[in-house]
């Protein structure tokens, strides 16, 4: 398993693998106030999780702001972005699932 972790808000973001679960990846950031994305996307199904704060989320030409409780979810290849709203202070969870894999358990 291999893990990236600071509770420096400046650092990078904790990431979550395991080689027994190469289909899984998670990643958690807390006070993400410069953790800041160009829209982009992701060849996996994403799952997100808001647990402090707010952010602006933009998925596909919609943007909306979100906020704590709040969970989004994106399907591979959906451009999105999450970014902190006046340099403030938010944290959130993501999961990320490989379609390839779940498609297999869909059989």
């Amino acid at each position: 398993m291999s893990t990236i972790h600071s509770s420096d808000s400046t650092a990078p973001p904790f990431f979550w693998r395991d080689e027994c679960l190469p289909f899984i990846e998670a990643r958690s950031v807390e006070g993400g106030r410069l953790v800041c994305y160009a829209p982009h996307s992701h060849e996996t199904f994403s799952i997100g999780a808001i647990t402090a704060g707010q952010s602006t989320y933009l998925h596909e030409k919609s943007s909306q702001r979100v906020t704590a409780g709040t969970a989004v979810l994106m399907n591979p290849g959906d451009v999105h972005a999450c970014n902190p709203i006046n340099n403030q202070p938010w944290s959130y969870l993501m999961l990320y699932v490989d379609s390839h894999w779940l498609g297999i358990l869909r059989s």
